[in-house]
């Protein structure tokens, strides 16, 4: 999926960016910006819930829609993530931000790794 793949329903934006129109064969939908990422929130929990499930393992050759901006925020203020953990916030220019978070053993590991310090695999993770 591209930018320039069309999608399967007919859309127009107006000419502020600040709504969208799309057009089903039956219906018309007009959302705004944050009524649109709602949605997409929960298109997101209803596709969790159906078959096939999302696979565990990445695909070959995946067709997967690029990720733009990050921060990495302690999960405490001012305290170490290997002690308290963190927050990997995502920002998808599609879907809108994201949040992973890391226990303190996953911030442990991940420090290790980065630091080429290993301290054997945290529990119940996978690496690839």
């Amino acid at each position: 999926m591209t930018d320039t793949t069309k999608p399967p329903f007919d859309v127009l934006v107006n000419t502020d960016g600040t709504e969208a129109v799309i057009r089903l064969p039956k219906n018309e939908v007009r959302v705004s910006a944050v009524e649109l990422e709602n949605a997409i929130a929960w298109l997101g929990l209803l596709r969790s819930k159906m078959k096939p499930s999302i696979p565990s393992a990445l695909p070959a050759n995946p067709n997967l829609l690029p990720l733009s901006d990050f921060l990495f925020v302690p999960l405490v203020p001012d305290g170490p993530p290997q002690t308290n953990g963190a927050a990997l916030h995502v920002r998808s220019r599609y879907f809108g931000w994201f949040q992973l978070r890391f226990a303190p053993e996953h911030c442990q590991h991940l420090s290790s790794w980065l630091s080429g310090q290993p301290i054997g695999a945290p529990q119940g993770a996978t690496i690839n």
